[in-house]
């Protein structure tokens, strides 16, 4: 086991940590909701650079190929991982400053977080395949359908993540606009 993180807390990465895999987890009670996992590389600015930098499971990688989606689990629940997204931190472009995890309830529908049960986010070594850090999300978010679990950010040259488990008003699609993404 990891580091265990609490709401805000941040944590400098070691320099070493190159590969990482980022695992999100869940249990929804209804068991027909379909949770999904996206990262937003954020330039300076706090946008995306363009609509190529919101990943998720219809975009499952970046142009510069430092950010992979792993695949879309429509139940959730396993016990383990339910999506993963694997990041290359060196081939991170230097105009990006963050990296934003976000799981939104795909078509809510009236389904909210207050009916998702063990949210997580972890931090994974890919080279040791050890737990870095664990984050596991309150119920702070109980009525909204969309949740910033985490954020990797760097600053002269280190990363360091911030454990967020902040409610977002709105699906994926208002999140995006926020962001700085075009949504049709």
């Amino acid at each position: 086991m990891g580091l265990d993180l609490k709401k805000d807390d941040v944590q400098q990465l070691d320099s070493g940590l190159t590969q990482i895999q980022i695992g999100l987890g869940w249990k929804p009670r209804d068991k027909a909701a379909d949770l999904d996992a996206s990262c937003l590389m954020l330039g300076k600015n706090g946008k995306v650079r363009s609509d190529a930098d919101v990943i998720f499971y219809n975009q499952p990688e970046s142009p510069c190929g430092s950010v992979q989606h792993m695949g879309d689990d429509l139940i959730g629940g396993s016990g383990a991982d339910d999506e993963q997204i694997v990041v290359d931190l060196t081939k991170v472009p230097n105009d990006v400053a963050k990296l934003l995890f976000v799981v939104t309830i795909y078509n809510a529908n009236g389904l909210n977080f207050g009916q998702v049960d063990d949210a997580y986010i972890r931090l994974v070594d890919l080279t040791t395949d050890e737990e870095v850090l664990r984050f596991e999300l309150s119920e702070d978010a109980c009525l909204e359908e969309t949740v910033l679990f985490g954020e990797l950010t760097k600053e002269n040259g280190v990363w360091n993540f911030h454990a967020l488990g902040q409610a977002y008003p709105g699906d994926l699609g208002k999140l995006l606009v926020a962001y700085g993404a075009n949504v049709n």
